[in-house]
């Protein structure tokens, strides 16, 4: 053939391209443009997910630092799942308020970490040299609580209807008070006959909530992700007495707790039960 043969070849070289140019009189090799930095050999080890094999280092760092985050023994933490992710930014898509961040595409993983019904979710750079919690995507992200242990069948309370949006069963002390309110879907507040009265009676209304507060509190259930409770107690330390226990729930979920332990509850059933108590208290 009359010219020049060229030939192309792309090698991968650290982070550079590298083009060989076979001309027919001689080789030339000049760098061309750097390329975008990819996602480093990723370990055999690890979880798979979406074809990417999170590695085992990055795991191993993360679960560190859900460690650190929750308080519990490292043996009790678990890598749930892992996504190969690309981030906005410098700070992983998750700025600190007047906090500047460098404005360059990083890639890296989206890690979450279980324990138990609980999660939390980190961000991290390809090497894991940054890790970063995200709050939003967590459940439970703060966690030092007393553990929760499961409610034996035969005590849970009677099944609610539909129509109930949320019960509250207080009982205990020593003069063993027992009592109940139902937020209805249509507002009302009813104040239940105790289930040991002799005679069945009907509830009193105590008053009736707007539809609007109704559906906001509903939406509290819902954001604070309620149901991860269902059928969780968190019990009164060893040795406690004269304490009140509270059974809150809905026709879906029921959890226990005692007002001895009502400061160290899990962050997002102190949020609902802080939302009920604005509900039900004397305007």
């Amino acid at each position: 053939m009359n010219g020049n043969v060229l030939l192309l070849v792309q090698v991968k070289k650290m982070s550079r391209v590298w083009c060989l140019s076979l001309i027919a009189l001689g080789i030339m090799i000049a760098p061309s443009f750097p390329a975008i930095a990819q996602v480093p050999t990723l370990e055999p080890s690890g979880v798979n997910q979406g074809g990417a094999v999170l590695p085992e280092s990055i795991g191993s760092a993360v679960l560190q630092a859900a460690a650190v985050e929750s308080g519990l023994p490292l043996a009790q933490l678990t890598v749930e799942k892992a996504k190969a992710k690309t981030w906005s930014d410098g700070c992983l898509g998750l700025a600190p308020p007047d906090q500047m961040c460098a404005a360059v595409l990083v890639r890296g993983w989206e890690v979450t970490v279980a324990h138990q019904r609980q999660e939390w979710v980190y961000r991290t750079s390809a090497t894991g040299q940054k890790i970063v919690l995200d709050p939003a995507g967590s459940h439970l992200s703060r966690l030092i609580v007393p553990p929760a242990e499961q409610i034996p069948a035969n005590q849970l309370p009677a099944k609610l209807e539909r129509s109930v949006v949320f019960r509250e069963i207080k009982s205990g002390g020593f003069a063993g008070i027992n009592q109940e309110i139902r937020l209805y879907k249509d507002g009302r507040l009813v104040r239940q006959p105790p289930s040991t009265s002799p005679k069945p009676t009907q509830g009193v209304v105590i008053r009736t909530l707007p539809k609007a507060q109704v559906k906001a509190f509903q939406k509290v259930l819902e954001s604070r992700h309620f149901g991860q409770f269902g059928g969780l107690r968190y019990p009164p330390k060893t040795g406690a007495a004269d304490y009140f226990s509270y059974t809150l729930g809905n026709w879906q979920t029921t959890v226990e707790y005692t007002d001895i332990s009502s400061k160290e509850l899990p962050p997002d059933l102190e949020q609902v039960i802080q939302a009920w108590r604005l509900l039900i208290s004397p305007k």
